[in-house]
């Protein structure tokens, strides 16, 4: 498949779509023209999904708030044990902090 690239002379000329992903190696490469090319017509702006990359960040994502959710059903059952006093226990702190791991990762997978 062929694509539409600017060439390092800042000339546009046709490029298989792996010369177009490859990074430039002229310094005279120049990104503002690039970007004023790709914005000049709706045909042009096309962006790579990175879509294998994301889909992994997503899974480790994934096994840390799997992670966190087992290590946070252990502490509930360490704080559901009868006569145990949920405010004094030294797992309350666990808890908190584990609550605020789980919150951040969460943002992220969002």
């Amino acid at each position: 498949m062929e694509t539409v690239a600017m060439s390092p002379d800042g000339l546009i000329e046709r490029v298989t779509d792996e010369e177009a992903w490859s990074q430039p190696s002229s310094s005279s490469f120049r990104p503002q023209k690039y970007a004023e090319l790709i914005t000049s017509d709706d045909d042009y702006l096309i962006f790579r999904r990175f879509g294998a990359l994301s889909a992994r960040i997503i899974l480790d994502l994934q096994n840390d708030l799997a992670t966190a959710e087992r290590e946070l059903q252990v502490l509930d059952e360490k704080c559901s044990v009868p006569g145990n006093l949920a405010h004094e226990s030294p797992e309350k702190n666990d808890h908190v902090l584990l609550l605020l791991e789980i919150k951040e990762k969460l943002k992220e997978y969002s």
